[in-house]
């Protein structure tokens, strides 16, 4: 009996209660309504936050976005990560039928997360093609403080990271499958060659930045001091250069976007910077490196950098910000009808997707 009443107690958790969140659910009507975009594609739970950004985007751009009426698709988000769940804590979408006033319709066919498609030999498919590019971390939109101004001050010829460096977490996906370089071997590069400034509390990162001290390479470790996350771009905007580390992974990582909305001049391995939608230019908007061997000398190249140089790369690094990453310029983009397929990341399902594909034709 006892066995019993917890598998009835278990459904009622499970699907009695998420049905009922269901039936009762309710979008919020957005004050500005260009029209409606329709999602119906089969898993959104595989694209996880970045489901979330795409449909953040488009309500910041004033869009009404209805995803087709199922209930399964409801529980799909709610078991999802959870800044997938955001879509139904802000009440930014609505579950309904495709309407009259839909100006755009997303499914399977047209939206992808075979995102490394590109990287392929024969990508010939792809030229009709939009790969929504990596953006700021969820929360930054979530909060409504991606597009908060930062006030510009002075700018020490330094550069800056603040992340993870667990090497149990970044293993060797990005090494492998990528040929870019994980994060935990980039720090210790930086370590044997005794480049780095370990900063292991935020008020020895405040002494620096008030002493103007230039020409360092200021690592903060999450496992060790944590910056919270409403201060970053103000930190951010404190420094040259940002050492733009990859993700868990996949080369994409959220900081890149951050660093570049500060004005931060990403020092990037090419190999990471060519997957940029689109690619970044070295000495345009972001200093390369090519290998491990070769970082120390990227550095070197960034502390030596004159004042003249370092304006005019910082303001071609905001000029890709405005016109590539923002949400204005990415829905502007995706409705432009230029483009007849989308791609949207995924995280190990898009490295899934790539791995298998290479795997085939190797």
């Amino acid at each position: 009996m006892k066995r019993l009443l917890k598998k009835i107690l278990g459904l009622h958790q499970k699907i009695v209660l998420p049905y009922l969140q269901f039936v009762f659910y309710s979008c919020d009507t957005p004050q500005t309504n260009k029209g409606f975009i329709h999602f119906n594609i089969s898993n959104i739970g595989n694209y996880g936050r970045y489901f979330y950004l795409l449909v953040k985007f488009f309500q910041l751009e004033g869009y009404q976005v209805s995803i087709e009426r199922k209930f399964s698709t409801f529980q799909n988000i709610l078991e999802g990560e959870s800044y997938l769940r955001y879509l139904i804590e802000e009440r930014i979408i609505s579950f309904s039928r495709k309407n009259k006033n839909t100006l755009m319709e997303f499914n399977d066919s047209n939206l992808s997360s075979a995102y490394f498609d590109f990287l392929l030999p024969d990508n010939k498919n792809i030229s009709d093609s939009f790969f929504i590019p990596i953006s700021m971390h969820p929360i930054f939109y979530h909060r409504n403080t991606w597009a908060e101004v930062v006030e510009e001050g002075k700018r020490i010829q330094s550069i800056f990271m603040a992340g993870n460096f667990n090497a149990h977490l970044y293993g060797k996906s990005n090494e492998f499958n990528f040929n870019v370089i994980p994060r935990p071997k980039l720090l210790a590069i930086l370590q044997e060659n005794n480049l780095t400034t370990e900063i292991k509390a935020l008020d020895t990162l405040e002494g620096a930045i008030k002493q103007d001290a230039h020409q360092k390479c200021f690592i903060v470790n999450t496992e060790n001091c944590r910056i919270p996350i409403n201060q970053l771009r103000n930190y951010l905007n404190r420094f040259a250069f940002y050492l733009s580390c990859p993700g868990v992974v996949m080369p994409y990582c959220h900081n890149i976007v951050e660093a570049m909305s500060a004005g931060c001049i990403p020092l990037v391995q090419k190999e990471y910077a060519n997957m940029m939608q689109p690619p970044l230019t070295d000495k345009l908007n972001a200093v390369f490196f090519n290998t491990a061997e070769d970082l120390p000398q990227g550095i070197n190249m960034a502390y030596n950098m004159d004042e003249n140089t370092l304006t005019t790369m910082r303001k071609n690094v905001m000029t890709y910000y405005q016109n590539h990453l923002t949400p204005t310029a990415v829905i502007e983009k995706m409705l432009s009808g230029d483009f007849k397929k989308f791609y949207l990341l995924a995280e190990q399902t898009s490295v899934k997707h790539f791995v298998k594909a290479k795997g085939k034709l190797n």
